[in-house]
């Protein structure tokens, strides 16, 4: 059985427009969601928790047992 000279050539170049077809769609998308993500990262923002000692509710009930 013989190949049609015709088919391999479309089928390969139809091949080709799909990929470039989904690879732009996929960097239209990466690139318009971007200020978005970095929009809700600054929002998520929490301010840092003091270090070192804190005086908390646990540490005064623990005060509170060595007085008696």
């Amino acid at each position: 059985m013989k190949r049609k000279t015709g088919d391999q050539p479309n089928s390969r170049r139809t091949f080709l427009k799909g990929v470039m077809a989904t690879g732009g769609g996929a960097a239209i998308a990466a690139v318009s969601s971007a200020p978005v993500l970095a929009q809700t990262q600054e929002d998520d923002v929490v301010a840092p928790q003091p270090v070192g000692y804190q005086l908390s509710e646990h540490v005064l009930e623990y005060y509170k047992t060595l007085k008696s």
